[in-house]
């Protein structure tokens, strides 16, 4: 099998990447580096707010009302709080997301074999992205919270 890609430098309309390759998983990769990690960072003042409402609901109330607040007590640079971690972790994340799933389903579809491969392909999907997922993410979340909240302890 064989898939598609368009490069945008390229003058060629589109150039041809075999499938359960280096190139092809570092592809996958890459799609998962660039979207989990640019999404989540263009969330990352939501998610500030959000994690501050849950540590102290009567100071922020609402979303609306949380930003304000945000920015009254940490100016524009709270916003950006946690932007370095979120864009780390979360391209990491993305990674074990899009290339570890590939690797894996590959893995566990030969494991298998052609006749089981296709009878259990639900569960292989399943299992493959439930272990490039653990794979990867271990650890990453666990320093988001305290990070988010930090400077409510302090006051």
């Amino acid at each position: 099998m064989k898939a598609r890609v368009i490069f945008l430098e390229d003058k060629r309309a589109d150039a041809v990447i075999q499938l359960h390759t280096p190139l092809f998983y570092a592809t996958c990769a890459l799609g998962g580096l660039l979207s989990t990690g640019l999404t989540h960072l263009a969330l990352t003042s939501l998610d500030l707010v959000k994690c501050n409402m849950q540590v102290d609901p009567c100071k922020y109330r609402d979303i609306s009302s949380g930003f304000g607040v945000l920015l009254q007590e940490q100016g524009l640079g709270g916003f950006f709080k946690g932007w370095m971690a979120t864009l780390v972790g979360y391209r990491s994340q993305g990674v074990g997301k899009f290339g570890f799933y590939e690797f894996f389903k590959k893995c566990y579809s030969d494991i298998a074999g052609l006749e089981h491969a296709d009878k259990f392909k639900t569960f292989i999907l399943f299992i493959s992205g439930a272990t490039g997922i653990v794979k990867q993410h271990a650890g990453l979340q666990i320093r988001r919270f305290p990070v988010s909240t930090e400077h409510l302890s302090s006051s």
